[in-house]
Protein backbone atom coordinates (compact mmCIF):
# COMPACT_ATOMS: atom_id res chain seq x y z
CA UNK A 1 0.00 0.00 0.00
CA UNK A 2 1.06 3.66 -0.42
CA UNK A 3 0.36 5.75 1.91
CA UNK A 4 -0.31 9.69 0.95
CA UNK A 5 -1.38 12.67 3.50
CA UNK A 6 -4.63 14.46 2.42
CA UNK A 7 -4.24 18.23 0.81
CA UNK A 8 -6.64 20.20 -0.51
CA UNK A 9 -6.30 18.54 -3.79
CA UNK A 10 -7.48 15.35 -2.82
CA UNK A 11 -10.97 16.68 -1.04
CA UNK A 12 -13.36 15.72 -4.04
CA UNK A 13 -11.67 12.34 -4.22
CA UNK A 14 -11.83 12.08 -0.02
CA UNK A 15 -15.32 13.47 0.32
CA UNK A 16 -16.82 10.73 -2.46
CA UNK A 17 -14.84 8.19 -0.62
CA UNK A 18 -15.98 8.89 2.40
CA UNK A 19 -19.65 9.46 0.84
CA UNK A 20 -19.69 5.79 -0.33
CA UNK A 21 -17.68 3.99 2.49
CA UNK A 22 -19.42 1.35 4.92
CA UNK A 23 -18.21 2.96 8.18
CA UNK A 24 -17.90 6.96 7.28
CA UNK A 25 -20.52 9.35 7.88
CA UNK A 26 -20.72 13.05 7.23
CA UNK A 27 -18.34 14.25 10.03
CA UNK A 28 -15.54 12.80 7.71
CA UNK A 29 -16.64 14.98 4.90
CA UNK A 30 -14.17 17.82 4.71
CA UNK A 31 -16.42 19.89 4.99
CA UNK A 32 -16.92 19.21 8.51
CA UNK A 33 -13.38 18.42 9.53
CA UNK A 34 -12.17 21.67 8.13
CA UNK A 35 -14.33 23.70 10.04
CA UNK A 36 -12.00 24.12 13.08
CA UNK A 37 -8.50 23.03 10.98
CA UNK A 38 -7.29 26.36 12.79
CA UNK A 39 -7.29 24.08 16.31
CA UNK A 40 -6.33 20.82 15.04
CA UNK A 41 -3.32 20.48 12.66
CA UNK A 42 -4.48 18.11 10.01
CA UNK A 43 -2.79 14.78 9.52
CA UNK A 44 -5.48 12.58 7.79
CA UNK A 45 -3.92 9.96 5.32
CA UNK A 46 -5.05 8.34 2.38
CA UNK A 47 -4.50 4.43 1.90
CA UNK A 48 -4.04 3.45 -2.03
CA UNK A 49 -3.75 0.36 -3.33
CA UNK A 50 -2.96 -0.14 -6.98
CA UNK A 51 -3.48 3.23 -7.71
CA UNK A 52 -6.89 2.42 -6.00
CA UNK A 53 -7.82 4.15 -2.70
CA UNK A 54 -8.65 1.89 -0.81
CA UNK A 55 -9.42 3.83 2.94
CA UNK A 56 -8.96 6.89 4.66
CA UNK A 57 -7.43 7.91 8.25
CA UNK A 58 -9.01 10.69 9.48
CA UNK A 59 -6.22 12.42 11.74
CA UNK A 60 -4.60 15.47 13.28
CA UNK A 61 -1.18 15.49 14.77
CA UNK A 62 -0.26 16.69 18.30
CA UNK A 63 3.44 18.12 17.29
CA UNK A 64 4.76 17.81 20.82
CA UNK A 65 3.72 14.99 21.58
CA UNK A 66 4.40 13.10 18.73
CA UNK A 67 1.32 11.64 18.57
CA UNK A 68 -1.23 10.81 16.28
CA UNK A 69 -4.78 11.00 16.83
CA UNK A 70 -7.74 10.01 15.25
CA UNK A 71 -9.21 12.62 15.44
CA UNK A 72 -9.03 14.41 18.49
CA UNK A 73 -11.96 16.92 17.10
CA UNK A 74 -14.49 14.51 15.95
CA UNK A 75 -16.82 12.05 18.06
CA UNK A 76 -15.76 9.17 16.57
CA UNK A 77 -12.42 8.26 14.25
CA UNK A 78 -10.50 5.13 12.95
CA UNK A 79 -10.07 3.94 9.52
CA UNK A 80 -12.87 4.53 7.17
CA UNK A 81 -12.94 1.96 4.37
CA UNK A 82 -15.47 0.29 1.36
CA UNK A 83 -16.74 -2.67 0.98
CA UNK A 84 -13.79 -4.06 -0.76
CA UNK A 85 -11.62 -4.14 2.65
CA UNK A 86 -11.04 -7.73 4.10
CA UNK A 87 -9.82 -8.70 7.78
CA UNK A 88 -6.30 -9.36 6.43
CA UNK A 89 -6.60 -6.23 4.71
CA UNK A 90 -6.90 -4.11 7.09
CA UNK A 91 -4.51 -5.66 9.17
CA UNK A 92 -2.25 -4.97 6.96
CA UNK A 93 -3.75 -1.47 6.32
CA UNK A 94 -2.80 -1.04 9.93
CA UNK A 95 0.35 -2.02 9.51
CA UNK A 96 1.29 0.13 6.67
CA UNK A 97 -0.04 3.24 8.81
CA UNK A 98 2.11 1.92 11.85
CA UNK A 99 5.39 1.73 9.57
CA UNK A 100 4.84 5.17 7.97
CA UNK A 101 3.95 7.12 11.50
CA UNK A 102 7.45 5.45 12.44
CA UNK A 103 9.27 6.48 9.59
CA UNK A 104 7.96 10.09 9.89
CA UNK A 105 8.74 10.05 13.78
CA UNK A 106 5.00 9.33 15.14
CA UNK A 107 5.72 7.88 18.56
CA UNK A 108 2.23 7.28 19.08
CA UNK A 109 -1.45 6.40 17.01
CA UNK A 110 -4.68 7.06 19.17
CA UNK A 111 -7.06 5.55 17.60
CA UNK A 112 -11.18 6.33 18.21
CA UNK A 113 -13.23 3.31 17.03
CA UNK A 114 -16.73 4.29 14.75
CA UNK A 115 -19.33 2.62 17.32
CA UNK A 116 -20.78 -0.19 15.14
CA UNK A 117 -24.07 1.06 14.95
CA UNK A 118 -22.83 3.95 12.39
CA UNK A 119 -21.61 1.82 9.92
CA UNK A 120 -24.41 0.81 7.20
CA UNK A 121 -22.24 -2.88 6.89
CA UNK A 122 -20.35 -4.99 9.47
CA UNK A 123 -17.15 -3.20 9.79
CA UNK A 124 -15.29 -4.13 12.99
CA UNK A 125 -12.11 -5.35 10.88
CA UNK A 126 -10.00 -2.45 12.61
CA UNK A 127 -10.81 -3.86 16.15
CA UNK A 128 -9.18 -7.40 15.33
CA UNK A 129 -6.32 -5.60 13.45
CA UNK A 130 -5.49 -3.06 16.45
CA UNK A 131 -5.62 -6.44 18.81
CA UNK A 132 -3.61 -8.26 16.79
CA UNK A 133 -0.83 -5.09 16.52
CA UNK A 134 -0.48 -5.40 20.29
CA UNK A 135 -2.72 -2.15 21.10
CA UNK A 136 -3.99 -1.62 24.29
CA UNK A 137 -7.32 -0.09 24.77
CA UNK A 138 -7.31 3.53 27.07
CA UNK A 139 -10.72 4.49 27.17
CA UNK A 140 -14.15 3.00 26.98
CA UNK A 141 -17.42 5.50 26.86
CA UNK A 142 -21.26 4.17 27.17
CA UNK A 143 -23.65 5.27 24.50
CA UNK A 144 -27.11 5.13 25.25
CA UNK A 145 -28.79 4.04 21.83
CA UNK A 146 -32.55 3.24 20.89
CA UNK A 147 -33.31 0.42 18.02
CA UNK A 148 -35.83 2.57 16.28
CA UNK A 149 -37.70 -0.83 14.71
CA UNK A 150 -37.71 -2.78 18.67
CA UNK A 151 -37.47 -0.23 21.01
CA UNK A 152 -37.56 -1.07 24.67
CA UNK A 153 -40.51 0.80 26.21
CA UNK A 154 -40.11 3.77 28.13
CA UNK A 155 -40.43 3.37 32.28
CA UNK A 156 -43.61 4.61 33.80
CA UNK A 157 -42.13 8.25 35.36
CA UNK A 158 -40.74 8.62 31.82
CA UNK A 159 -44.09 8.27 30.10
CA UNK A 160 -46.18 10.35 33.21
CA UNK A 161 -43.64 13.72 32.26
CA UNK A 162 -44.12 13.10 28.85
CA UNK A 163 -47.78 13.30 29.18
CA UNK A 164 -47.46 16.11 31.66
CA UNK A 165 -45.45 17.88 29.11
CA UNK A 166 -47.66 17.33 26.24
CA UNK A 167 -50.43 19.01 28.34
CA UNK A 168 -48.63 22.26 28.92
CA UNK A 169 -50.40 24.99 27.22
CA UNK A 170 -49.55 26.65 24.11
CA UNK A 171 -46.37 23.85 24.23
CA UNK A 172 -45.36 23.11 19.81
CA UNK A 173 -42.41 20.62 19.24
CA UNK A 174 -40.80 21.01 15.87
CA UNK A 175 -37.01 22.02 14.13
CA UNK A 176 -36.81 25.28 14.51
CA UNK A 177 -33.57 27.80 13.51
CA UNK A 178 -33.68 29.10 17.22
CA UNK A 179 -30.03 28.65 17.46
CA UNK A 180 -29.30 32.01 19.44
CA UNK A 181 -32.03 31.06 21.64
CA UNK A 182 -31.02 27.71 22.39
CA UNK A 183 -27.34 27.71 22.86
CA UNK A 184 -28.07 30.45 25.81
CA UNK A 185 -29.52 27.54 27.56
CA UNK A 186 -26.82 25.22 26.72
CA UNK A 187 -24.33 27.60 27.78
CA UNK A 188 -26.03 28.31 31.14
CA UNK A 189 -26.63 24.67 31.47
CA UNK A 190 -22.95 23.30 30.88
CA UNK A 191 -21.24 25.90 33.14
CA UNK A 192 -23.74 25.69 36.67
CA UNK A 193 -23.45 22.08 36.04
CA UNK A 194 -19.98 21.15 34.61
CA UNK A 195 -17.72 24.33 34.20
CA UNK A 196 -17.27 24.12 30.86
CA UNK A 197 -18.52 25.29 26.94
CA UNK A 198 -19.78 24.08 24.50
CA UNK A 199 -17.38 22.59 21.97
CA UNK A 200 -18.91 24.37 19.08
CA UNK A 201 -19.84 28.08 18.87
CA UNK A 202 -23.33 28.70 18.24
CA UNK A 203 -21.59 30.20 15.06
CA UNK A 204 -20.17 27.53 14.25
CA UNK A 205 -23.00 25.61 14.53
CA UNK A 206 -25.04 27.84 12.04
CA UNK A 207 -22.36 27.71 9.71
CA UNK A 208 -22.40 23.47 9.79
CA UNK A 209 -25.85 23.29 9.80
CA UNK A 210 -25.91 25.05 6.92
CA UNK A 211 -23.24 23.32 5.11
CA UNK A 212 -25.45 20.03 5.80
CA UNK A 213 -28.88 21.21 5.85
CA UNK A 214 -29.48 17.03 5.43
CA UNK A 215 -27.98 15.86 8.56
CA UNK A 216 -27.70 18.91 11.05
CA UNK A 217 -31.18 19.95 12.60
CA UNK A 218 -32.11 22.03 16.24
CA UNK A 219 -35.68 20.87 17.62
CA UNK A 220 -36.75 22.61 20.15
CA UNK A 221 -39.70 22.94 22.67
CA UNK A 222 -41.70 26.27 22.27
CA UNK A 223 -43.91 27.57 24.72
CA UNK A 224 -45.42 31.11 23.64
CA UNK A 225 -42.48 31.71 21.08
CA UNK A 226 -39.76 30.98 23.84
CA UNK A 227 -37.66 28.34 23.66
CA UNK A 228 -37.42 26.51 27.01
CA UNK A 229 -35.16 23.04 25.22
CA UNK A 230 -34.37 21.57 22.59
CA UNK A 231 -31.71 18.92 21.30
CA UNK A 232 -28.99 18.91 18.21
CA UNK A 233 -28.96 16.03 16.03
CA UNK A 234 -27.13 14.98 13.74
CA UNK A 235 -27.78 12.40 11.22
CA UNK A 236 -24.54 10.28 11.31
CA UNK A 237 -25.71 7.57 8.40
CA UNK A 238 -28.39 4.46 9.99
CA UNK A 239 -28.28 6.37 13.42
CA UNK A 240 -29.82 9.90 14.43
CA UNK A 241 -27.33 10.98 17.22
CA UNK A 242 -28.09 13.24 19.97
CA UNK A 243 -24.89 15.96 20.04
CA UNK A 244 -26.10 18.82 22.12
CA UNK A 245 -28.96 18.58 24.66
CA UNK A 246 -29.84 21.35 27.14
CA UNK A 247 -33.42 23.01 28.85
CA UNK A 248 -34.13 25.76 31.34
CA UNK A 249 -35.56 25.61 34.77
CA UNK A 250 -39.38 25.86 33.31
CA UNK A 251 -38.61 22.68 30.92
CA UNK A 252 -37.64 20.74 33.89
CA UNK A 253 -40.30 21.32 35.50
CA UNK A 254 -42.96 20.53 32.96
CA UNK A 255 -40.77 17.41 31.70
CA UNK A 256 -40.29 19.23 28.32
CA UNK A 257 -37.20 17.57 27.08
CA UNK A 258 -38.34 14.22 27.70
CA UNK A 259 -41.69 15.34 25.13
CA UNK A 260 -38.56 16.44 22.65
CA UNK A 261 -36.54 13.29 23.13
CA UNK A 262 -39.97 11.42 22.91
CA UNK A 263 -40.55 13.29 19.24
CA UNK A 264 -37.65 12.97 17.98
CA UNK A 265 -38.17 9.09 18.49
CA UNK A 266 -41.25 8.42 16.94
CA UNK A 267 -40.10 10.92 13.97
CA UNK A 268 -37.28 9.11 13.34
CA UNK A 269 -38.66 5.75 13.34
CA UNK A 270 -38.32 4.47 9.62
CA UNK A 271 -35.76 7.10 8.90
CA UNK A 272 -32.93 5.57 10.75
CA UNK A 273 -31.81 2.25 12.38
CA UNK A 274 -30.96 3.88 16.03
CA UNK A 275 -31.39 6.92 17.90
CA UNK A 276 -28.24 7.57 20.47
CA UNK A 277 -28.43 9.90 23.25
CA UNK A 278 -25.00 10.05 23.69
CA UNK A 279 -22.07 9.04 26.24
CA UNK A 280 -23.22 9.32 29.95
CA UNK A 281 -19.28 8.59 30.84
CA UNK A 282 -16.54 10.97 32.30
CA UNK A 283 -13.21 11.07 32.55
CA UNK A 284 -11.73 8.79 29.90
CA UNK A 285 -14.64 6.09 30.79
CA UNK A 286 -13.39 5.81 34.40
CA UNK A 287 -16.73 7.04 35.99
CA UNK A 288 -19.98 6.22 34.93
CA UNK A 289 -22.67 9.49 35.65
CA UNK A 290 -25.46 6.97 37.17
CA UNK A 291 -28.43 9.82 37.09
CA UNK A 292 -27.78 10.76 33.53
CA UNK A 293 -27.60 7.31 31.89
CA UNK A 294 -30.93 6.50 34.22
CA UNK A 295 -32.57 9.07 32.70
CA UNK A 296 -32.00 7.74 29.12
CA UNK A 297 -32.49 4.24 30.14
CA UNK A 298 -36.09 5.00 30.99
CA UNK A 299 -36.44 6.57 27.54
CA UNK A 300 -35.78 3.21 26.21
CA UNK A 301 -32.30 3.07 25.70
CA UNK A 302 -29.55 0.43 26.42
CA UNK A 303 -25.29 0.43 25.94
CA UNK A 304 -23.32 0.35 22.99
CA UNK A 305 -19.58 0.72 23.76
CA UNK A 306 -17.10 2.74 21.77
CA UNK A 307 -13.57 2.07 22.01
CA UNK A 308 -10.42 4.08 21.94
CA UNK A 309 -7.06 2.25 21.52
CA UNK A 310 -3.40 3.20 21.58
CA UNK A 311 -0.72 2.14 19.69
CA UNK A 312 3.17 2.25 19.70
CA UNK A 313 4.79 2.86 16.62
CA UNK A 314 8.32 2.59 17.82
CA UNK A 315 8.22 -1.08 17.72
CA UNK A 316 6.52 -3.46 15.45
CA UNK A 317 5.04 -7.15 16.00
Amino acid sequence: MEIVRYEPAFRDRWNAFVAASRNGTFLFDRGFMDYHSDRFHDHSLMLFAGGDLVAVLPANLVREEGRLESHGGLTYGGLVYGEAMTQTGCIEALAEVRSWCRGAGIAEIRYKCVPHIYARQPSEEDRYALFAAGARRYRCDVLTVVRLDDPIPMQSRRKRAIRKALATPGLRIAPAERWEEFWAILVAQLAERFGVKPVHTVDEMRLLAGRFPADIALTCAIVEDRVHAGVVTFRCGPVLHAQYIASDAFAREHGLLDAVFEHLVRASAGTAAYFDFGISTEKDGSYLNEGLIQYKEGLGGRSVVQEFYLLDCRTSI
